[in-house]
């Protein structure tokens, strides 16, 4: 019982002295909390963005060996979005810049 005691205890004391280097750090106990909701929350897509989504799924549904047409995927793709097209391990298609 006494080793676990002492894992516990570890345990503890690392777990307060992280809090304590944090708030030092930023000097405010809410800091942690939006520190957890910035690196966890989902940012919503752009209209471009998910008018560029809703067609890739569209052709790959309807015609997906459309995926293999450079010319149609150059069509879809914009300036901040890049596409990038794979079979099993094989690349097939990716934007120049990626």
């Amino acid at each position: 019982m006494s080793y676990v005691g002492v894992i516990l205890i570890s345990i503890t004391l690392f777990l307060a002295a992280g809090f304590l280097l944090i708030f030092e750090i930023t000097g405010d106990i809410k800091s942690i909390e939006h520190l957890y909701k910035k690196s966890y929350l989902q940012k919503p897509l752009t209209e471009v963005e998910e008018s560029v989504f809703l067609d890739l799924k569209l052709l790959a549904k309807n015609n997906p060996e459309q995926l293999l047409n450079e010319e149609q995927l150059e069509k879809i793709e914009h300036r901040d979005i890049k596409i990038d097209v794979r079979k099993g391990n094989n690349k097939l298609y990716w934007s120049s810049e990626i």
